[in-house]
């Protein structure tokens, strides 16, 4: 299985992810500032536990996250890894 088409077997394993510019990326949306606050702080304790930092631009209501490895050039497992455990964790 080429590289590519591994990535498209674990890109399909996760919901609402999409490959954008080179990185794997989910945009959540919330009702309050809040949340938005409480998720990023999800987040960064995700992060720290795998040593693993994500991008994120947030505003709003609304929070994008965006995964990339940087010490590879693009996206490996440890990401796909990474957004799963957002998804598994985070209701």
């Amino acid at each position: 299985m080429s590289n590519s088409q591994n990535k498209a077997v674990l890109l399909g394993a996760l919901k609402g992810w999409k490959i954008q510019d080179n990185k794997l990326e989910k945009t959540f949306f919330f009702k309050t500032f809040d949340d938005v606050v409480v998720f990023f702080n999800f987040i960064a304790q995700i992060a720290i536990q795998m040593n693993h930092h994500p991008e994120f631009w947030t505003s709003y209501k609304t929070c994008k996250v965006m995964l990339f490895t940087h010490d590879l050039h693009e996206i490996s497992k440890l990401d796909f890894d990474f957004a799963r455990k957002i998804d598994e964790d985070y209701e």
